[in-house]
């Protein structure tokens, strides 16, 4: 194993979805097509892909449960300006679960939750 490559995302609505990453991440996506859109975040890729139909289930043998989005994990994304990026999602309307605060080992930290309801920690190291 020498790393993660990339996260890969499932979303009900790729518009709204590129939308709120687009202002999270301050970048255009590097692809983007009509079912997916890939953000490159240095070494790794973050891909937004819409629902799978049933023949890509098939082929990739998964059973996806689209209800259940978001629960039993969550992506950090470090920031270099907490203040600013926890203004610009308030300013799209974004689901705030915590406003910034200082962790006990010195982090500045605040949650969200995009679109389909993923669970995202943005951090700011002190």
């Amino acid at each position: 194993m020498t790393g993660l490559s990339s996260a890969f995302l499932l979303v009900s609505n790729l518009a709204r979805s590129v939308h709120f990453y687009r202002e999270l991440l301050g970048r255009s996506p590097a692809s983007e097509d009509m079912r997916h859109a890939r953000f490159e975040l240095g070494p790794i890729s973050l891909t937004i892909h819409e629902d799978l139909t049933p023949a890509e289930v098939s082929v990739w043998k998964i059973d996806p449960e689209p209800e259940r989005r978001g629960w039993g994990a969550y992506l950090t994304f470090l920031t270099d300006d907490l203040e600013e990026t926890y203004r610009r999602l308030v300013g799209i309307g974004a689901e705030i679960l915590t406003t910034p605060n200082v962790t006990p080992w010195g982090t500045r930290t605040f949650t969200t939750k995009d679109p389909d309801g993923y669970l995202l920690e943005l951090c700011q190291r002190g």
